[in-house]
């Protein structure tokens, strides 16, 4: 169509980014700038400073601050990567990966590890949104919103990504204790 302009829109971008990533064409670390660079170019609440210059790249984005325009809640990575478990489940809107046979039980059963499973910091405690940087150490700046906290609840997914975890811990450490009573385990939190 030549003379007609056509634009794309923020959903497409990230569609098709989602879509790469599913198939394998991109890794995570390439989904998540084409995810920075799309807030940046359409200039939504929120966004980075210009996500091309490299000054100041750290973990500092852990929370997103518009849950709104935040990136799918999870999404199922068949195979893994790098040595990780296959069918981990991934936060790809704040990049925070679980996994069914995670044998560890701190903070809670399940709990994400930032980036991947091999990552023993930061955890992330997905009850009520509590990020830890050490044993028994909040990181009260990380903590998930309301909004995200909702988003992740409401995702059928992730409860029976829940659920898997929890008949696989059950039955591997009978004698576990849990926070709430074992008549109550898969009950799961309302946001």
């Amino acid at each position: 169509m030549q003379g007609a302009r056509r634009t794309m829109s923020y959903s497409t971008l990230i569609t098709l980014a989602e879509l790469h990533y599913a198939v394998g064409i991109i890794g995570f670390a390439e989904y998540e700038e084409r995810y920075r660079v799309a807030q940046w170019v359409f200039d939504l609440p929120g966004a980075a400073r210009d996500p091309r210059s490299s000054e100041g790249d750290d973990c500092a984005e852990l929370v997103a601050t518009d849950a709104e325009h935040a990136m799918p809640a999870v999404v199922v990575r068949h195979g893994g990567n790098s040595g990780e478990t296959p069918d981990a489940i991934q936060f790809l809107f704040l990049g925070w990966v679980f996994t069914v046979a995670d044998p560890d039980p701190y903070p809670s059963t399940p709990h994400g590890h930032w980036t991947s499973q091999n990552n023993k910091w930061p955890k992330l405690d997905p009850y009520n949104g509590r990020v830890f940087e050490k044993k028994n150490r909040e990181a009260p700046e990380k903590r998930l919103t309301k909004a995200q906290m909702k988003v992740l609840w409401t995702n059928k997914r992730f409860k029976d990504f829940c659920r898997a975890h929890l008949v696989w811990y059950m039955e591997e450490h009978p004698h576990h204790v849990f926070r709430v009573a074992r008549d109550a385990v898969f009950r799961f939190p309302r946001w």
